[in-house]
């Protein structure tokens, strides 16, 4: 039995050296494939940013030409940059600025006159 094991090791190892591809081939294909890759991600691109603003007036149809990925990317860009600036604010000091834009000025302390 072991040495059936053995025989039939040699023969797995022996068929895979036959039936793998040379380097050379190999490194040719995967750089055809790379290269098909990228024209395929840009014309999508390409497509999904003309949609965008074709149907730019209409978000629930943009929605679905454009990339979940991308809009979960950017969102959790917008959200480490609002977290950032809330640290900051909070390490100097300030008050934390919403969106980047500063705080609302406070309400005035006494009403204004009123004109009969």
């Amino acid at each position: 039995m072991i040495a059936e094991a053995r025989k039939l090791a040699e023969d797995l190892q022996r068929r895979a050296l036959e039936a793998a591809p040379e380097a050379g081939a190999s490194a040719a294909a995967t750089t055809i494939r790379n290269q098909l890759l990228r024209l395929m991600v840009e014309r999508v691109g390409a497509i999904r940013k003309a949609a965008a603003h074709v149907f730019r007036r209409h978000p629930e149809i943009a929605r679905e030409v454009t990339s979940a990925y991308e809009r979960r990317r950017r969102a959790a860009a917008r959200r480490d940059k609002a977290r950032k600036a809330t640290e900051a604010g909070q390490a100097n000091g300030k008050p934390a600025e919403a969106n980047g834009k500063p705080a609302a000025a406070p309400a005035p302390a006494t009403p204004a006159p009123t004109t009969p």
